[in-house]
């Protein structure tokens, strides 16, 4: 899973609130490149996340393909930097998004962000950033499944799902382990998991489509 805001020793939950808040707002005031698209809080934090910026957020896809290159990721960059593989096997976790949010939302679907911040009426929603700048508790708990407008290249090419951690910082499967399930790719199938991606077209490239990766996927290549 990737890097979440969650809680550490030795860090107070105000000190946590006020490391995320200004995490989010830096990056929103250092972005010039996003000012121009007219985005919302929620959509600057979907940007801030696939950049990898620490969030509250946990990525998923609906692409068994994206999920595979994901947990293989490590060791196929291990393998082009001549590095040691790591010791952690590669996993593909599994969620079920409906029976999550039944138990987290009260609604068996997958919400729309603008929806966590309702106050009440049909015209008043809070944006992420007047969520994170409010003091007091969130209405939510547990992390609730939610479906963003899949507005930059990345979220699109990897077929991008998110849940978002409300009050509790406890990391997703020590919540709601009954809703959560890894498979372990063992050693023995890891070569030809490879040669799937390969023949399946997913790539450095087509999972971060700019001209960068394109220029590695090109290298690899050769």
């Amino acid at each position: 899973m990737p890097t979440l805001m969650r809680y550490t020793d030795g860090l107070s939950g105000d000190d946590h609130d006020g490391i995320e808040q200004n995490l989010f707002f830096e990056f929103q005031a250092k972005s010039p490149e996003l000012r121009s698209r007219n985005l919302t809080d929620w959509e600057y934090l979907f940007y801030s996340r696939h950049h990898g910026l620490p969030t509250r957020l946990i990525d998923w896809t609906d692409t068994l393909g994206v999920a595979v290159y994901f947990a293989l990721e490590p060791l196929m960059e291990a393998a082009l930097k001549r590095e040691p593989e790591p010791t952690a096997a590669p996993a593909v976790w599994v969620v079920n998004p409906y029976a999550l949010n039944e138990e987290t939302w009260d609604v068996r679907d997958i919400t729309l962000p603008r929806y966590l911040g309702f106050r009440g009426n049909d015209k008043d929603y809070w944006d992420f950033g007047e969520l994170l700048a409010a003091e007091g508790k969130w209405k939510w708990d547990g992390p609730v499944a939610i479906y963003p407008v899949q507005l930059g290249d990345r979220v699109r090419a990897q077929r991008g799902w998110f849940t978002i951690h409300g009050n509790s910082r406890k990391p997703l499967e020590q919540q709601y382990p009954q809703l959560l399930w890894q498979i372990i790719l063992d050693k023995k199938c890891i070569e030809e998991a490879l040669q799937f991606l390969e023949l399946a077209g997913f790539n450095k490239y087509s999972i971060y489509p700019d001209l960068d990766n394109l220029a590695i996927w090109l290298r690899q290549k050769t």
